[in-house]
């Protein structure tokens, strides 16, 4: 039986063929050893005016507008099957999509809805969306490299056949709508149609986040998860845009009041902190915000059923260190310390 590559087919096509021959779909990303999940950390679109506006949302489709950006509508009141992962405004400024790792795309303002990939049986998480310059089109891209065009949009290519080294991030289309970049989570950029290779990154303590072309598609800024800023051919002569220039962790929460967890965190005792502190060392290394991939995130490890069993939101190593301590600290009353069965008995906890 011929095997069928959905990340290389057009979205009509693709869905034409699952319902004419009938294929067995291949398996899903829950269902892939190894598979990498999507990355619901804090988004950010700009608008296409000089003046700098831009959006920012969260895993919840929560939408806050900065400058020039009009709020157009949000996802705020309802339960959503799948994180928020990716956002892009239309030519206007006007509106803007919202994509779901699921592939579930949501418009607002004068965005159109032209499709989504949320029926697709994925072979990865989608983990972001590019649209074209027309307004007419859009792009998502898997955290295998696995592209889906909507509209006006054109595929150009993946990279659905390569081993990558590191999960895709973002995608990021060209000027001319003609090609895209795809850039992974080490820095690494990939090009297609008449995008342009003009050099890539290496940011493993904070990982890549981001990739924005200059307006002359001859340069492109990447972004990382801590605020760093890179140039690119003609973007490195250029002051990166202020949307990328803000850590995206710090996004929305200046504002905010201590959460349930800080408050939780402050009145354990120096010793109880410690515990946690030394059993992140010796589960993560210390690293509250690791994902290696494996299935476990953030500094003590948990698992997605165990963070989400404790009420959990999101995936624990995008959340901050006392969220996952508070989390942790309600794992440990309902089942104790053998939840870390090989690093608390070398830690003699118990």
């Amino acid at each position: 039986m011929t095997h069928l590559d959905r990340r290389r087919w057009p979205a009509a096509l693709l869905i034409s063929a699952l319902l004419v021959y009938g294929w067995l779909a291949p398996p899903s990303a829950a269902d892939t050893p190894g598979a990498p999940p999507p990355d619901p950390g804090v988004v950010v679109a700009a608008t296409p005016s000089p003046s700098g506006g831009y959006w920012t949302t969260d895993a919840a489709g929560r939408v806050t507008a900065t400058g020039s950006a009009a709020h157009r509508g949000d996802l705020a009141a309802l339960l959503l099957d799948a994180p928020v992962v990716g956002m892009s405004a239309t030519p206007t400024g006007l509106g803007y999509w919202m994509v779901a790792s699921d592939g579930g795309v949501f418009a607002f303002g004068d965005a159109p809805f032209l499709g989504s990939a949320a029926a697709f049986d994925l072979w990865a998480p989608v983990v972001g969306m590019a649209a074209t310059p027309t307004g007419l089109g859009y792009w998502m891209v898997a955290s295998d490299g696995g592209v889906f065009a909507f509209g006006d949009a054109r595929y150009h290519g993946s990279t659905g056949a390569l081993d990558l080294w590191a999960p895709v991030v973002d995608v990021a289309a060209t000027p001319t709508g003609l090609g895209y970049w795809l850039l992974a989570g080490d820095g690494g950029v990939f090009t297609f149609g008449d995008a342009s290779f003009l050099g890539s990154r290496s940011a493993p303590e904070t990982r890549a986040r981001r990739l924005q072309p200059a307006a002359s598609g001859l340069g492109y800024w990447i972004a990382d998860g801590g605020g760093g800023v890179t140039g690119f051919g003609a973007a490195a002569l250029l002051a990166p845009p202020a949307h990328l220039s803000v850590p995206v962790a710090a996004v929305g929460l200046a504002d905010e009041k201590p959460s349930e967890a800080d408050e939780y965190v402050a009145g354990l005792s120096a010793d109880r902190l410690a515990a946690w502190d030394a059993l992140a060392a010796c589960e993560s290394g210390g690293d509250w915000a690791i994902d290696t991939g494996n299935g476990y995130y953030g500094g003590v490890q948990f698992s997605l059923d165990s963070w989400q069993a404790v009420g959990g939101q999101g995936f624990p190593h995008l959340n901050t260190r006392n969220e996952q301590i508070y989390r942790a600290e309600l794992l440990l009353a309902s089942g104790g310390w053998g939840n870390w069965p090989s690093c608390a008995r070398r830690l003699g906890l118990g």
